[in-house]
């Protein structure tokens, strides 16, 4: 790798986006009794590493775009193809390890990777990303699958014990699409209608803290393991300052921390 620290090789390489959604994931399992939530922290941590590093390669060969991050992945090509290649085969390995051989599950879970891998990739002129209002809430949609839905009922775990767990999540990760959507303003077309674009700066980071106060509520009202606990108090008033503080312009140190609030909440399940 050329010049690269080890926190920028942590950020670009997506490293702590992957560590964060398996450390929430295998929280979250944890503390709903699954035996297996260790191995699919693993799995999420790779399914995160594919995907982003998928992302990474097509934008930064195929875009116009030219970020700090996407020249990281330009120089380092060889490196982030080495990531992909690992983390696709752990993923598959792990897959078959874990998969109960249900048909619906499976099918579900190839959607959400479906989707996954086609958001940046035109079809008829469109991504699914530069579709209006979609951007955000599919976001939402495919961590909450893969993180939750799909493992908890692999397990055997009913929907109707995750809607209200899962639909909170929906909503946290909704959250934290915005200080994201307000970044990529600038490179947006103004017909993708993302949230920022329709609700304003000041306006999205209300609705951004508005959507972490609901997720806070239920879980405190409905998890006793979370609702006296310091490290997840403390771990949302952290997320609600960066929430506060969002703008336009931000470093990419601050989007880690961004993610980085996932891992601490994943952490307050063990506690």
């Amino acid at each position: 790798m050329k010049n690269s620290s080890f926190l920028q090789t942590a950020i670009f390489s997506n490293s702590i986006i992957g560590l964060s959604a398996a450390f929430l994931s295998a929280g979250f399992l944890y503390d709903a009794g699954v035996g297996n939530w260790l191995i699919y922290g693993v799995f999420n941590f790779f399914s995160v590493l594919f995907v982003y590093n998928f992302h990474r390669i097509y934008k930064a060969t195929f875009s116009n775009v030219r970020t700090p991050l996407l020249e990281w992945v330009l120089n380092n090509k060889g490196f982030v193809f080495y990531l992909l290649s690992i983390s696709l085969l752990t993923c598959l390995a792990l897959f078959t390890v874990l998969w109960k051989g249900k048909i619906a599950l499976l099918l579900l879970f190839g959607t959400m990777v479906l989707l996954s891998l086609v958001y940046v990739i035109p079809f008829f002129g469109k991504s699914l990303r530069q579709l209006p209002y979609l951007k955000s809430p599919l976001i939402a949609l495919v961590w909450v699958v893969v993180l939750f839905i799909f493992p908890s009922m692999n397990e055997g775990i009913s929907f109707r014990a995750l809607v209200g767990p899962v639909s909170s999540y929906f909503l946290f990760f909704l959250a934290l699409t915005i200080p994201f959507d307000l970044r990529d303003m600038q490179i947006d077309s103004s017909t993708q209608k993302t949230l920022p674009m329709v609700l304003g700066e000041k306006g999205s980071r209300f609705l951004s803290v508005g959507l972490i106060a609901v997720y806070f509520i239920y879980f405190a009202v409905f998890n006793e393991n979370l609702r006296y606990n310091v490290f997840f108090i403390s771990s949302i008033l952290f997320l609600f300052f960066l929430l506060f503080t969002s703008k336009r312009g931000k470093s990419e140190t601050y989007f880690a921390c961004l993610d980085l609030s996932m891992l601490l909440i994943g952490i307050t399940y063990f506690l």
